[in-house]
């Protein structure tokens, strides 16, 4: 019996041709998750009998249910833009095909490991209440349907580490969507505040990088990340103790009305010593 869930990933599909992802990454605070396979059986008479029975999976619907979702991975899975910390919603917004996984805790606390394949997430319901005497937690849901591969019609893979035959996944089921083994994914920057392109940016200004996944320390550096405005931006640079937030403090006020470059150097490796692509994020000051 399954008695709860953690450590909740996300994967966008990059190639929908060859149906490959990018690397996943966590979102955080999951509280529920509701899974409903929409299933039928199609039947073949013949002799006034039935002569074949057929049951199909037609596609499965996901619920989540987040204390709170993020503004850039409501983004980033409903396929919207973001501008200036603010979610821009239009009505050509295309979501992604997404792979979802997670970790099922069981009452003997042993754990499943499962991947939803192919799934698109829709724009949620807004529901709200006022206040009363006693306070209502009003946590977000988002709805997805995933249906099966086009390769292969697979839909879902899962692992039972209660199972005779279970190889130990726990500490990479979440590198990739489709080995769900070995680590060579490339890590990259999920979020940045400020953002690439972003203009009007306080002189005071600290800056915040979000990886998709855990970075080595030892290559987190003002010698691997710099800053540079025409000459460089003497900053302190200092990784979080989730090993995945950044924060580049420049040590003087960042001069005025300037284009900054952010440049991130394929030295940044992930804790498996994949290296980033490497990365320039650009912003203007005021």
């Amino acid at each position: 019996m399954l008695i709860g869930i953690k450590n909740l990933y996300v994967a966008v599909m990059d190639d929908e041709e060859n149906e490959t992802y990018e690397a996943p990454f966590k979102i955080d605070n999951i509280s529920e998750i509701g899974i409903s396979p929409n299933t039928g059986v199609v039947d073949a008479d013949g002799d006034n009998k039935v002569v074949i029975s057929i049951s199909y999976i037609s596609e499965v619907e996901v619920k989540l249910s987040i204390t709170e979702i993020p503004l850039f991975i409501q983004a980033k899975l409903l396929g919207q833009k973001m501008n200036d910390g603010m979610v821009i919603e239009t009505t050509d917004d295309q979501p992604p095909y997404v792979a979802l996984g997670y970790e099922a805790t069981k009452e003997n606390g042993s754990s499943v490991f499962v991947w939803y394949f192919k799934g698109k997430f829709m724009l949620p319901d807004e529901n709200a209440a006022t206040k009363g005497e006693t306070p209502e937690l009003q946590g977000d849901e988002i709805t997805g349907t995933f249906s099966g591969t086009k390769s292969d019609l697979s839909y879902k893979k899962f692992a039972d580490s209660d199972s005779p035959s279970y190889v130990d996944v726990s500490g990479t089921w979440f590198d990739s969507v489709l080995t769900g083994t070995g680590e060579s994914t490339t890590p990259f920057v999920l979020m940045s505040e400020p953002f690439d392109g972003e203009t009007g940016v306080p002189i005071t200004q600290t800056i915040t990088l979000i990886f998709n996944e855990e970075m080595d320390e030892a290559t987190i550096t003002n010698t691997d990340i710099t800053l540079a405005a025409g000459t460089a931006v003497n900053c302190t640079v200092e990784l979080g103790s989730d090993n995945k937030t950044v924060t580049i403090t420049p040590n003087s006020n960042l001069a005025s009305a300037t284009e900054h470059t952010l440049s991130l150097a394929v030295a940044v490796t992930d804790v498996a010593g994949n290296a980033i692509v490497e990365t320039d994020i650009v912003f203007t000051t005021a």
